[in-house]
């Protein structure tokens, strides 16, 4: 029955971008088919009953609290009816993707009641995409759903395929983001606890923004293809401001070049390894260290130089999220002030880079940052990691080359071409990193130039070889007066005053802060708990929650009493 030729129903048509749209109306069902230039017509959703279609495409699936349905296609009323009325019911949220914008509009004016509240992405407003990923709770989430109504995804499979395979990165990227934190997060705590008492001799990271106008950077990352960059960064070191990674720190020492600033991120142990044997800096003198307030604290003990702190933050929309465990100190030691934000794209270089871009300096110049594993291989020749499996593991059957394979076969890895044209192995982490920097680079007005010896390209940058035809910096460039305005940047809290508030943060350790940090402890299984369907994993995930807290108490009495001996 070709229900859409009977004139006394409610009907029309929708001039959309890819092609026309007839819709009609008939016993309480919504019909609609789609026609264009090459095609004939064909029916979007069924044309006996779209309701019980709709029913058949959801199948067991049911929207509730902590779960997302994506739709790919706005065809189906009858599909966003049901999902609506399951979201009234028992709570989650609703992601719309169609394709054909001109049509959505047209769709979303006849029909304003079902498309009300919707969050709804076309392909031209990327933003809203990543928005709702962004402001979705991931520790509630209990995962997301794509139902796709055959007949819009029919029209433009491309575009649906790549949507779908788009969702799927952000949401694995915010996933991976709860992860890391959950995994990481009581040892930040930990970290920041302990880094608080370098407040006393330490400067914010602050003092540095917008003091290098006109100058340029160079950033300095641990890429295979740094040892080939070596010889040009010892010509450029007394023409431009030489920032480094920490990794980066002993291959350039080793080469006879010494950073201006050397910059550490990670709360693992293992960053240690990074300074282990090199020189630990003097007042006064480069390098300078700047550190992430949840650094390994061990470096910052050690460390006998310049020292500024800062803490790595994220922005959304005008909401500004900090490390767990950094409100502690915003809140006692801080007040209205702070010790310098920085965002990072989950790795050191990332970071150095925002700081980079805030100390405002006309061009950014990357060396060894490859965003792949050039040669097969993971990082530099001289990092720690080598020097480690120099000294220990390598032997005559088992060299270095083996080692680097291992380790590369562990990984999910695809060829690219190279800037140099040869096909190196990439890898979805080192993926993230590349778009965030092609990211910074659109966005910033500063101008970012690739001078990788190898490695790939990175979009709206410039790649410039760095060979000795590039010359970079200027001839005045007189480091001397950095130093000089560094040296005059008063530390972060006067000692009377830290001292003052150091006795008032110790004391309120027995009080509401305490119970402020309980909130961390075992966090990780809470939330795994709610994940399970289980009762015996849940039980067990509760109980290894209550095993963490006792820990962490003892923890807390421990570095109490640890500190109220220097009182």
């Amino acid at each position: 029955m070709i229900i859409s030729y009977l004139p006394s129903m409610p009907a029309g048509t929708i001039q959309g971008n890819l092609g026309h749209y007839y819709w009609q109306e008939s016993e309480g069902h919504i019909h609609i088919w789609f026609w264009d230039e090459n095609t004939k017509k064909r029916p979007l959703v069924s044309e006996r009953d779209p309701d019980r279609e709709a029913l058949r495409i959801l199948g067991t699936f049911s929207l509730k609290k902590g779960i997302v349905a994506i739709v790919l296609g706005a065809a189906s009323l009858a599909l966003i009816r049901q999902l609506k009325k399951q979201k009234e019911h028992y709570g989650g949220d609703i992601l719309l993707v169609e394709k054909d914008e001109l049509f959505l509009h047209q769709w979303e004016r006849l029909f304003p009641d079902i498309f009300a509240d919707l969050v709804v992405y076309t392909g031209h407003n990327p933003e809203e995409l990543e928005r709702f990923i962004e402001n979705l709770s991931m520790e509630q989430l209990m995962g997301y759903r794509i139902i796709s109504v055959p007949g819009s995804v029919a029209i433009d499979s491309f575009f649906y395929r790549n949507t779908e395979k788009k969702i799927k990165e952000l949401f694995a990227a915010r996933l991976s983001d709860l992860f890391t934190r959950l995994e990481f997060e009581e040892r930040w705590i930990w970290n920041i606890l302990y880094n608080i008492p370098h407040m006393a001799r330490a400067k914010a990271v602050r003092s540095l923004f917008q003091t290098m106008a006109g100058k340029d950077a160079l950033l300095v990352a641990t890429g295979p293809s740094l040892r080939y960059s070596l010889n040009w960064l010892a010509k450029m070191q007394t023409r431009v401001f030489l920032a480094c990674a920490d990794s980066a720190y002993r291959v350039l020492h080793c080469a006879g070049i010494t950073p201006h600033l050397v910059y550490t991120l990670d709360a693992q142990s293992y960053t240690l390894r990074h300074f282990l044997g090199l020189p630990r800096g003097k007042m006064g003198q480069f390098p300078i260290l700047v550190a992430d307030i949840v650094a390994n604290p061990q470096v910052l003990r050690r460390w006998e130089g310049e020292l500024f702190l800062s803490t790595t933050v994220h922005f959304s929309e005008t909401k500004r999220s900090t490390t767990p465990g950094y409100e502690i100190v915003e809140e006692y030691f801080l007040k209205d002030s702070h010790l310098g934000d920085i965002q990072s794209g989950g790795s050191v270089a990332t970071s150095l880079f925002d700081l980079l871009r805030q100390m405002n300096f006309a061009r950014i110049i990357l060396v060894g940052q490859d965003l792949a594993y050039t040669y097969r291989q993971i990082h530099t020749i001289g990092t720690h990691h080598s020097r480690e499996w120099l000294s220990g593991r390598v032997n005559r059957f088992w060299p270095l080359e083996n080692i680097e394979e291992a380790i590369l076969h562990r990984r999910h890895t695809w060829s690219e071409v190279s800037l140099e044209g040869r096909k190196i192995p990439a890898d979805y982490v080192l993926s993230l990193y590349r778009k965030w920097f092609a990211e910074a680079a659109k966005s910033i007005p500063q101008k970012v130039i690739q001078a990788s010896f190898d490695g790939l390209s990175i979009e709206h940058s410039w790649r410039i070889k760095a060979t000795d035809s590039f010359i970079a910096g200027e001839d005045n460039f007189a480091p001397e007066r950095i130093m000089l305005y560094i040296k005059k940047c008063p530390p972060i809290l006067a000692r009377e005053s830290f001292y003052e508030k150091w006795v008032y943060f110790l004391r309120e350790l027995d009080h509401k802060l305490k119970d402020a940090l309980m909130n961390y402890a075992g966090r990780r299984y809470e939330i795994l708990a709610q994940r399970v369907q289980e009762n015996s994993k849940k039980d067990l995930l509760l109980k290894k929650k209550i095993a963490r807290e006792q820990w962490f108490l003892k923890l807390i009495e421990r570095y109490r009493h640890l500190y109220e001996r220097h009182i």
